[in-house]
């Protein structure tokens, strides 16, 4: 299967999480009262944090199978990889038992330590079913694991209707997605299942390295990008910080996107690295660059722009004062189209990963702890946005020691200044225009309409029509 086609269907898979978790917000937060539903947030995001202790192993799949030529060890591979995942799921749902009920207190959140062991059961089977993108890809069979996402996003959906409508309590969905990731697991399990489990034959030291390091790195990053939030919820109350969740949103298409090219392009640049083919990897990372800047540059600019009337239009004005936050939070963005975490793991630089992540968690921390004192929720979107631009100076001085490549060399600079000032300029006017109050829109209708004009113009001086095919 080519390029194209797998990321592709790896994005429609990674789109399907990611539409969840933004879904599951809109309506949870519109029926469900601030505390309540910030105490049910709170939950999951210690779920998914810890669930992120395990995103190594299925990174270090991908590069051990890249590096790896004789397809017959393959096989072996994907065995003791699946194995060490169950064994890990196991050992973290176990200790989360722990955490959540230490948390309950810390967080003034009573949904933990009533539910801790249905949330430990979640978090077990997402761990596992993590696992199985990186596997299906490499298998070639990304078409049937889509076709499961797809149904594991209907599933979700139906149950946060009936929470919407109170058909169904906050108590019956927690059952309902522990539910759902069970039969998950056990669809997706069928293609691993012939290939076999063996608890004898783990992980070799070099594996478990690469795997540790990508692990920390992953966990690291990770509480980077929740650091704000848990100090959020240790210092302020569960309603403040599903205030400030609201306006925190990570904009659905950069995960979708930069994940799925991870995923599909780990295993070629492992290969590559390892023939010292260091000029074709930025080649090919810069036109990859290219059209993700076409794709998301936009949105970004029209976020930081119409942010207030986003967070309005979606979660009511209930949740008014998130806006600002979103504004601020959204400018974080405008370099995430560089994947440097995927590029640092693919060349054998997930030491460095792993520091760049570990000093950018200490001065979220610092900047957090300073600024949430003198500014609130807003102070903590600020220093996220201080921190984030921070934590780009390691990652790019490592990659050119490793590869004798600069910045520029990889990263499409000129693209992405004439992209984003026409973006600019287009959002800038199309602000004006109604500020004359000469038509009325709805900020869907406007937002439709913005993007548009911006592929329009972008084809018309770049030609990415067939740039982006």
């Amino acid at each position: 299967m080519s390029i194209k086609k797998n990321t592709v269907l790896v994005s429609f898979s990674n789109s399907f999480q990611v539409l969840i978790t933004l879904i599951s917000g809109i309506i949870l937060a519109r029926a469900l009262e601030k505390t309540e539903f910030g105490e049910f947030q709170q939950s999951i995001l210690i779920v998914t944090f810890i669930t992120s202790l395990t995103n190594g192993i299925p990174a270090a799949l991908s590069f051990y199978i890249g590096k790896e030529e004789h397809t017959g060890k393959h096989y072996s591979l994907y065995k003791r990889f699946f194995s060490f995942t169950l064994l890990l799921a196991l050992l973290l749902a176990t200790l989360s038992i722990i955490v959540f009920s230490c948390l309950s207190g810390s967080f003034n959140n009573s949904l933990m330590s009533s539910f801790k062991y249905v949330l430990a059961g979640i978090l077990f089977f997402k761990t596992i079913n993590n696992y199985f993108l990186n596997f299906y890809t490499l298998i070639q069979k990304i078409s049937y694991y889509t076709l499961v996402k797809g149904l594991y996003f209907l599933a979700n959906i139906f149950i946060l209707i009936l929470v919407y409508l109170n058909v169904s309590t906050l108590e019956s969905l927690f059952y309902a997605l522990i539910l759902i990731e069970f039969a998950t697991f056990i669809i997706l399990y069928k293609h691993q299942y012939s290939i076999g489990i063996s608890f004898k034959d783990l992980l070799i030291k070099e594996e478990l390295s690469y795997v540790f390091y990508m692990a920390l790195s992953g966990m690291a990053g990770v509480l980077n990008v929740y650091i704000d939030k848990f100090m959020i919820s240790g210092i302020l109350s569960p309603k403040e910080f599903g205030e400030y969740q609201v306006g925190a949103l990570n904009i659905p298409f950069i995960g979708i996107i930069t994940a799925s090219i991870i995923t599909v392009l780990t295993p070629i640049f492992s290969r590559l690295s390892h023939q010292g083919s260091y000029n074709e990897i930025a080649i090919k990372l810069k036109e990859v660059t290219k059209q993700v800047i076409y794709v998301l540059i936009p949105i970004f600019i029209f976020c930081i722009l119409f942010g207030q009337d986003l967070i309005e239009f979606f979660f009511s004005e209930k949740f008014k004062t998130s806006g600002l936050i979103f504004q601020i939070y959204t400018g974080k963005n405008l370099l995430a189209v560089v994947i440097f975490g995927g590029i640092m793991g693919a060349i054998g630089l997930q030491k460095y990963l792993l520091i760049t992540q570990v000093i950018n968690a200490l001065l979220n921390i610092i900047g957090n702890y300073i600024l949430i004192e003198v500014y609130g929720q807003t102070g903590a979107a600020i220093s996220t946005l201080i921190v984030t631009y921070l934590g780009y100076i390691v990652p790019i001085y490592t990659i050119w020691k490793k590869t004798n490549l600069s910045f520029f060399v990889y990263f499409p600079l000129l693209t992405w200044i004439k992209t984003t000032a026409i973006c600019l300029i287009t959002c800038i006017s199309l602000k004006l225009l109604l500020a004359q109050e000469l038509f009325s829109l709805n900020i869907i209708m406007i937002s439709v309409s913005y993007y548009a004009v911006i592929l329009f113009i972008l084809n018309a001086l770049f030609g990415i029509k067939n740039n982006l095919k």
